[in-house]
């Protein structure tokens, strides 16, 4: 069994859906539309593409070998 941490990215959106309705998370909202943006704004703030002061870092642990998070 192995584990990567790493950076979001949106093929995560489904495994994030399903930890977020197991748990009432402040960060990780239970709204699929909220997740698909935060999940953007982390892309783009890893990318560059965003101004420092709008930067939000989503990082999620992965199981390598069930390739889930």
């Amino acid at each position: 069994m192995g584990f990567v941490l790493r950076s979001v990215q949106e093929k995560d959106i489904r495994d994030l859906q399903v930890l977020s309705s197991q748990f009432t998370l402040i960060n990780l909202p239970n709204d699929p539309k909220v997740l698909e943006s935060k999940i953007q704004t982390s892309i783009d703030s890893f990318s560059g593409k965003l101004p420092k002061s709008e930067c939000e870092y989503i990082f999620v642990v992965e199981d390598t070998e069930a390739e889930r998070v």
